[in-house]
């Protein structure tokens, strides 16, 4: 009897082991998996945020090349290589008022900037400046 009682504690003794295992196990892993969908985010915030900074870095250059000649115009896009990558200038048009158009894509994360300028007496003056969805 007494060899039964004894038996019957290291089988508790086990199963309480393996449950609480089997809960340590359980929160390791959603805690790794909550990690790894973090960094992930992360990543594609970073590359959607280096997108919109090579837009941003096409549209200044196109302001610059407007600020030395307003006459100047695109129609066929140009890519402009930078130090993190590359944007194009997707167009300039207009005479009184030009628009320009801007992109980048970095890992499919695209982002657009549209920008309107007039030259009043010889200053480049941005009347309109807005990140858009499409052109």
């Amino acid at each position: 009897m007494k060899g039964n009682i004894t038996r019957e504690r290291g089988l508790i003794a086990l199963i309480t082991v393996l449950i609480i295992s089997s809960v340590v196990l359980l929160t390791a892993l959603s805690t790794n998996l909550l990690g790894i969908s973090e960094a992930q985010m992360g990543l594609k915030k970073q590359k959607t945020s280096q997108a919109f900074y090579l837009a941003t870095a096409c549209a200044e250059d196109a302001l610059l090349r407007l600020q030395n000649n307003f006459t100047y115009t695109l129609t066929i896009p140009e890519t402009v290589v930078l130090n993190g990558g590359s944007c194009d200038i997707i167009s300039v048009t207009g005479t009184i008022q030009k628009e320009v158009r801007t992109e980048a894509a970095v890992d499919n994360k695209t982002r657009r900037i549209k920008i309107l300028v007039s030259s009043p007496a010889g200053h480049l003056v941005i009347d309109f400046w807005q990140e858009v969805a499409d052109f």
